[in-house]
């Protein structure tokens, strides 16, 4: 039955930089020359979420004939009054669809991108010597309780309690602070971080999650997927090593680098 409980939106995050509209496998995905990343994933993930949520005219808004043109205006408008300084080096885009099928996009700043957004994705860190690893690396604290898995961890929205929960266990504030931290279920099987995908390097290849342990499907995990530069694999938290290095993935900052850290 539909969730009855609406004080949430429905959320997707995506990237703005003029840097992508040359980035061949933006322009692959999305159809066109973009520069959003990965757009045509985020209505996918939208869409996703509204089914599950059971919400029709939330579903009729991303499924009308003009929908994908109607939200790609509407995140032209978000940059449009960004100030010039502000989004010349790139914006985070946050997208919110209410039940109600009510449309609007906010902008705030985010880190630079220095290099190719699937640039760390294409790094083999057992074989990579240290000193030529992309740094600095983002620390990856281990939670000390469990998330349940729910709804609101399968798809993403502003209900993020169980998030931000997580997150002040350690002190972090600021979305970009240089910290994360790595979430598990009640069957203490990884799951995410935070605010990013996570996936392990184990035997020849990068490990994410599988969906079903309860993480957001990321559309940056998405294309990781697809395009075959990690697989799915369930990660014990017995199995997490202090130390190691993970791929991190989302629609602000694409691919970058974290290690787990003890506390």
């Amino acid at each position: 039955m539909p969730v009855s409980t609406v004080d949430f939106d429905l959320a997707t995050s995506l990237r703005y930089d003029p840097k992508l509209l040359t980035a061949d496998f933006n322009t692959q995905v999305n159809g066109i020359e973009l520069p959003y990343l990965l757009f045509a994933y985020h209505i996918d993930r939208l869409l996703a979420a509204a089914n599950a949520f059971q919400w029709p005219y939330a579903r009729q808004a991303l499924t009308a004939p003009d929908a994908a043109a109607r939200i790609r205006s509407a995140c032209d408008d978000a940059v449009m009054r960004t100030p010039l300084d502000e989004k010349r080096e790139g914006l985070g885009l946050r997208i919110l669809l209410s039940s109600s099928g009510d449309l609007r996009v906010e902008a705030h700043p985010t880190r630079p991108l220095s290099r190719d957004p699937l640039f760390a994705a294409r790094i083999n860190p057992a074989t990579t010597s240290p000193e030529r690893l992309p740094q600095p690396f983002l620390a990856v604290h281990i939670d000390t309780q469990s998330t349940s898995v729910s709804l609101f961890t399968a798809h993403k929205t502003t209900q993020r309690s169980q998030y931000n929960a997580a997150r002040a266990r350690f002190g972090i504030v600021d979305r970009r602070s240089p910290h994360d931290v790595l979430l598990y279920n009640d069957r203490r099987e990884v799951t995410e971080c935070s605010v990013r995908n996570i996936a392990f390097w184990r035997g020849e290849g990068w490990v994410t999650p599988p969906a079903r342990c309860g993480g957001l499907p990321g559309v940056v995990r998405r294309y990781l997927l697809e395009y075959g530069y990690v697989k799915e694999g369930t990660i014990k938290l017995s199995d997490v090593r202090i130390g190691e290095i993970v791929l991190l993935s989302n629609g602000w900052d694409g691919t970058i680098l974290g290690r787990i850290v003890g506390d």
